[in-house]
């Protein structure tokens, strides 16, 4: 019977342990505040031309998001413009499920290759937390960068470019 009750004693502390332990979990995470991103910057170029696709996004203290876009060939000029608040968070959203914080820093395949393609990717946080990777024909596997660059082309594509601000970029 004692040893019945020693097991059972067992039991119920750790069951106590467990729930407490979960509820603490609970509320640490409920206290943390979802990162927001403040900037991005996204850019692609190839051998011999101007950028073929280049974004910065920059969210300022007033929360006001504006996109710079200079993604056609042999500009010497950007356009920027307002863009809604919620682009920052939807690329947050993407960074997050696409795994982003894990890109390693530097891509490039195990041989040396002087033309080709390079990209860039710089990503802050509210939190100070950032995400800084870029490649030499290579990139991280997955859908990010794809999901990345279609999301941006696609919140451009609703930009008045006759309303946009022009700025110089070389």
């Amino acid at each position: 019977m004692q040893r019945k009750m020693c097991g059972t004693k067992n039991h119920i502390i750790k069951t106590v342990l467990l729930v407490l332990m979960a509820l603490f979990s609970l509320s640490c995470n409920a206290n943390q505040s979802p990162k927001k991103v403040v900037s991005l910057s996204y850019h692609q170029t190839s051998t011999f031309a101007q950028p073929d696709v280049w974004f910065d996004l920059r969210v300022d203290k007033d929360g006001i998001c504006t996109l710079t876009n200079s993604s056609r060939r042999l500009r010497t000029e950007a356009l920027r413009a307002v863009v809604p608040a919620e682009v920052a968070d939807s690329l947050a959203k993407i960074a997050r499920e696409e795994k982003m914080d894990k890109y390693k820093d530097y891509y490039a395949p195990p041989f040396q290759v002087c033309d080709g393609w390079q990209w860039s990717l710089y990503i802050y946080f509210d939190d100070k937390s950032s995400i800084s990777s870029s490649g030499h024909m290579e990139c991280p596997s997955g859908e990010g960068l794809k999901r990345l660059e279609e999301y941006l082309n696609e919140v451009w594509s609703q930009v008045d470019e006759t309303k946009a601000e022009i700025v110089d970029i070389w």
